[in-house]
């Protein structure tokens, strides 16, 4: 698990190249109205010709993604606005502790990032994400970033979100902060360095190929990994069922074997293991797609799986652009096929 995530937010495994922060968050926009209640209302105000930043375009969409998913948990409830601001900013802004609505502000870390950038010539890009939600507590705002740190319910958060969030912006060089009334909202602002000259490069727009909306079942007895894929695959916009018991999970295969398009499970689980549960599920439905996740000799075990019927094999740890461009290959090597059977069940 820890190094799972940190090979998620490990600097040097980044494709660093120029990503246009405006196109990330038309994807992400799409994806937010299609998961988050309808009292809840999307603002945009993005301005035009946004330089792009140098960064891991998967990653940053991550960033986006998390801060409005939880916006969007402040409000539920009573519903409320969510608004996403971007723009270009010419000089890093003077900071100041106290904002006009009366709320305090990331001081210290906002100096911080002014004295290290305050020789540079560069341009930032400047993105704000806020909401009208319950806002946070002032005793509880100097943790928010800590891992594990959540104030949801035991099944509803892993406390990792803003952990991971902070470890995605500093490694793009860029900077997080955060204000909050309580009763009125709270806001996110992120300055990243803008890239100086772009004319010649090529820049990283969305990874499309991540996204898709079939219906996946995923096997796994760690909660919160399994808590993990189902948001990343969410946000990607597929359907997802989980189970942590493999057994309950091939119960509710045999019930509605037509229902999943691909399954994702563990190989190391109790009761029954990856590999013989593959073998169950291919009895029922010898069509299925099925990746096996490893966590041990992976390379030694995937020729043997393969020829058991798995589609692929990942060897854990892996990063949510690995395991959303696996899934999307491994669906669309079997759609055209899968898409007949299900016309005829």
């Amino acid at each position: 698990m820890i190094r799972q995530l940190l090979s998620f937010c490990r600097k040097g495994e980044q494709k660093r190249e120029p990503v246009k922060i405006d196109e990330l968050l038309e994807e992400s926009s799409q994806l937010l109205r299609s998961s988050i209640p309808r009292n809840i209302k999307i603002r945009s105000n993005i301005a035009d010709n946004i330089p792009p930043i140098s960064g891991d375009a998967t990653q940053i969409q991550q960033v986006i993604l998390n801060l409005c998913t939880n916006a969007a948990h402040a409000m539920e409830k009573n519903g409320g606005t969510l608004t996403i601001e971007l723009h270009e900013i010419p000089s890093l802004p003077t900071p100041d502790n106290h904002e006009q609505d009366g709320s305090v502000n990331d001081t210290e870390s906002t100096q911080t990032f002014s004295a290290l950038h305050s020789g540079s010539a560069n341009k930032y890009v400047q993105l704000i994400i806020r909401d009208t939600g319950c806002g946070i507590e002032p005793a509880i705002k100097d943790k928010i970033f800590d891992p594990y740190f959540t104030t949801k319910d035991i099944d509803k958060g892993t406390g990792m979100g803003l952990s991971i969030v902070q470890g995605i912006v500093k490694s793009h060089d860029g900077h997080i902060s955060v204000s909050s009334t309580q009763g009125r909202g709270t806001r996110f602002k992120i300055l990243f360095p803008a890239v100086s000259d772009s004319r010649n490069q090529e820049i990283a727009t969305p990874l499309r190929s991540l996204h898709g909306n079939e219906q996946i079942l995923i096997v796994d007895d760690e909660p919160m990994l399994v808590e993990m894929f189902c948001e990343a695959l969410e946000h990607f916009g597929y359907r997802v069922t989980s189970c942590t018991n493999p057994l309950r999970a091939l119960s509710r295969f045999k019930e509605s074997p037509w229902k999943f398009d691909l399954v994702m499970t563990d190989m190391s689980m109790p009761d029954i293991s990856g590999d013989r549960l593959m073998e169950e599920l291919l009895l029922i439905r010898p069509d299925i797609p099925i990746i096996v996740c490893s966590g041990f000799n992976a390379a030694l075990e995937r020729e043997e799986l393969i020829n058991k019927g798995a589609k692929e094999v990942l060897d854990k740890p892996f990063d949510i652009e690995t395991l959303g461009l696996t899934i999307r290959q491994v669906l669309e090597n079997n759609g055209s096929y899968l898409s007949e059977e299900k016309k005829c069940s």
